[in-house]
């Protein structure tokens, strides 16, 4: 999971993984953790990334990358094979995918979705601009207004009182404290400050815990009904071999090739509506 600045481009300043609970800094940070995997895992084992909206992580580390293939829907990188190469010869085989292809939720949902003990934590994405990272420690007035676009952000829509914003930062500051990124007394004047560095981490690694845990607990699921997760890239493939494996498709017959492109030539428009799309109820006598 990448943590970006995205004032202007969006430009990677942290990137956590679950694999030995590693945190890289940096706008490099894609690339030191790649190097980190090649160097920590034998030569030739291949490895699975698990990212969700795999499209936008994915952007961080293409770059390093020997793509091998590339599956897209629209924006979205759903799939990725690549190889990473960190020496003359010497390479790590990767396969990216995209949870959220499978479990099409935020990860604020997780837990309520799978029954985990843990929530989606809380962080003021505005906060975090180039010249606030460098300062790393900043005041709790320098911290208030991006709380506030947060509130905001996240009630969109909804009639936002006082006592909302206040909540937020409230929440906000008693997290800081609870994860040890609060500091009295620190700058000149006896001003509380918060690592918003360090903050951002742990909340890092707690959204590469949510998804972890949501991940295995929706595996387990689908091995209930025998079916291997790692196997699909889509919710829609899932869904498509559970009905072949309940015979929905009884009597269906598969087509491909000239008979297929011969049938598709019937297939007009999309969408279908009455005249002036209305619609018209009509009850049907049974015998």
């Amino acid at each position: 999971d990448f943590e970006t600045i995205t004032t202007n481009r969006h430009i990677p300043y942290m990137v956590a993984m679950d694999y030995d609970n590693k945190v890289f800094y940096g706008e490099d940070c894609g690339l030191k953790m790649l190097r980190y995997l090649f160097h920590n895992i034998p030569t030739g084992t291949p490895i699975k990334m698990i990212a969700h909206n795999l499209g936008y992580d994915f952007r961080f580390i293409q770059q390093h990358l020997n793509l091998g293939s590339l599956i897209e829907r629209g924006h979205n990188v759903m799939r990725s094979e690549a190889r990473f190469y960190g020496s003359k010869g010497l390479y790590l085989d990767i396969l990216l995918q995209d949870s959220y292809c499978i479990i099409a939720k935020p990860l604020r949902a997780f837990p309520d979705m799978f029954g985990l003990e843990m929530e989606k934590e809380l962080l003021a994405y505005t906060l975090y601009t180039k010249e606030n990272c460098e300062k790393k420690r900043l005041t709790l007035k320098e911290i208030r207004p991006h709380t506030d676009i947060q509130v905001r952000q996240n009630m969109i829509g909804k009639v936002i009182k006082d006592s909302d914003y206040d909540k937020y930062f409230n929440q906000y500051v008693d997290k800081a404290k609870s994860w040890n990124c609060y500091y009295e007394n620190y700058s000149v004047g006896f001003e509380p400050v918060i690592d918003i560095i360090k903050f951002s981490e742990i909340y890092c690694k707690r959204d590469v815990e949510v998804l972890k845990a949501g991940w295995e607990a929706f595996k387990e699921t689908m091995a209930s009904i025998n079916c291997d997760l790692e196997q699909y890239m889509s919710a829609a493939q899932i869904a498509h071999d559970y009905m072949v494996n309940q015979n929905v498709f009884q009597d269906v017959y598969k087509l491909s090739s000239t008979p297929r492109e011969f049938i598709m030539k019937a297939m007009v428009g999309g969408r279908t509506m009455c005249c002036e799309n209305k619609k018209i109820r009509k009850k049907i006598k049974s015998n």
